[in-house]
């Protein structure tokens, strides 16, 4: 039995057998009612940290505090990812077959999709120059095709910062609502590109954001993958 083991037994026991077994000494300096363990494990009048502390109170309670045992945490030591850019082709493919608000999308999905769309546009602005009628037909059944998967992507990439896709659904009825009213109502047309064009910033300004880099109510991160 050592001399913690000792003191620890006296003060519950009371025995004066095992109270004259250890030897403690009181430090009187600066009036301090503690007691410290004396022993070959003490260093400079304070417990090897190995050993149990004691210390009596001026309360006549006992404080016993066992040491810490440091342990190094080690740090998690998890597979190491990496968000990265999706190809242009592999958007494309993405853009035309899902036309779902289900999941995320990251900022280059999108803007590949976008750019896509663009050059369409471009192309068929070209068209014009030769065959007008043909070139208009083509743009406007375009547009119609497009408005799904266009309001789906948006949607995705509200998704990926954390946001419903209330938005992309608000824009869509916008640009809509402006077609209709330019052409059959062109004196109502501007009442509707004033909230179209707010609408709109807010929505370029979220395609600009970076995607949240941990997973959300929407889905994981988007475009992530395994380094190791």
């Amino acid at each position: 039995m050592n001399e913690a083991d000792r003191f620890l037994k006296e003060q519950q026991t009371g025995d004066p057998q095992v109270r004259g077994s250890s030897s403690f000494n009181r430090d009187q300096r600066a009036g301090s009612d503690t007691f410290r363990t004396e022993g070959p494990w003490a260093k400079n009048g304070t417990a090897h940290p190995e050993d149990a502390q004691f210390a009596w109170g001026k309360n006549a309670s006992d404080t016993i505090s066992a040491p810490a045992h440091a342990c190094p945490e080690t740090p998690s030591s998890g597979p190491r990812t990496e968000q990265r850019v999706v190809p242009f082709g592999e958007a494309c493919r993405r853009f035309w077959e899902r036309w779902t608000f289900d999941g995320r999308a990251s900022r280059s999905e999108y803007w590949w999709a976008f750019l896509m769309t663009f050059l369409c546009n471009i192309g068929f602005g070209i068209l014009g120059v030769f065959v007008l009628p043909v070139a208009t037909a083509l743009q406007i059944l375009f547009a119609v095709i497009v408005l799904l998967p266009q309001t789906a992507i948006m949607g995705r990439r509200l998704h990926d910062i954390g946001q419903p896709a209330h938005t992309a659904v608000i824009a869509c009825c916008l640009g809509v609502a402006y077609n209709v009213c330019l052409y059959a109502v062109p004196n109502m047309a501007g009442f509707v590109l004033i909230p179209l064009m707010l609408v709109g910033l807010f929505l370029f300004a979220v395609a600009l954001m970076p995607s949240k880099p941990q997973p959300n109510a929407y889905g994981p991160v988007p475009n992530v993958f395994n380094l190791d």
